[in-house]
């Protein structure tokens, strides 16, 4: 293959010179070309070329290669590269960051008072999902507040104290005078309950007994005259 020569050879013989006879003209050999198609040429593998860029920048992405069948290139029937014209490895296969998110809000804690406003909270965590590999944690508050049971609590009514006594209904043989308290100390508000018993009492006043004046009775009838 490749080109090649064939020859061939013939005797000035027929009939040979003689008697003073001129030699044959011309070559006593002739050649031509043979086998003239290229030769096979198995083909070789190029270097490499450089890695492509990483598939993923964490968390484990792919990074490949690849070379040409060109160092020399398959011609005339020769072999094609055995092995692949590519290659890959893994890459970047630090775990991604994760940054945290928060989770539900649980539910309400009970109000801290029963009246005249309190205050109820509620908390969440940082783990939906929670903050991995360098991530960032969860931005604002874990717990959250609110005012509860505003309405003005129950004011239970509170008795005054009392007023002096009044002035005696009667000046001897027994009187009355009385006194008086309000129930405003405090006063019942927004639902509480009213004083418990009298707002008033009482007592027995100038009991000593009256004097009584003397007072002529009727003149009896008049007696017998003293002298006839």
């Amino acid at each position: 293959c490749g080109g090649g020569t064939q020859t061939r050879t013939r005797s000035c013989n027929d009939p040979a010179p003689a008697h003073g006879g001129r030699n044959c003209e011309g070559s006593d050999s002739g050649s031509r070309p043979c086998n003239t198609e290229g030769c096979p040429v198995d083909g070789g593998w190029s270097g490499f070329s450089s890695w492509s860029s990483c598939s993923a920048k964490c968390g484990g992405g792919t990074k490949s290669r690849t070379r040409l069948c060109s160092n020399p290139t398959p011609a005339h029937g020769g072999n094609d590269c055995e092995g692949s014209g590519s290659e890959s490895q893994s890459c970047n296969t630090k775990a991604c960051p994760v940054d945290g998110g928060w989770g539900a809000f649980s539910t309400w804690s009970s109000c801290s008072a029963d009246c005249g406003g309190g205050t109820q909270t509620r908390t969440r965590s940082c783990n939906d999902p929670a903050p991995a590999h360098g991530g960032r944690n969860c931005e604002g508050s874990d717990s959250d507040s609110r005012p509860c049971n505003t309405e003005e609590c129950p004011v239970d009514g509170g008795w005054g104290a009392f007023s002096p006594w009044s002035t005696c209904s009667a000046d001897c043989g027994g009187g009355t005078q009385t006194r008086t308290r309000s129930c405003n100390n405090p006063t019942p508000a927004h639902g509480g309950s009213e004083c418990q018993g009298s707002d008033s009492e009482s007592q027995p006043c100038n009991t000593d007994k009256c004097p009584i004046d003397g007072g002529w009775s009727a003149f009896s009838t008049w007696s017998t005259c003293s002298a006839d």
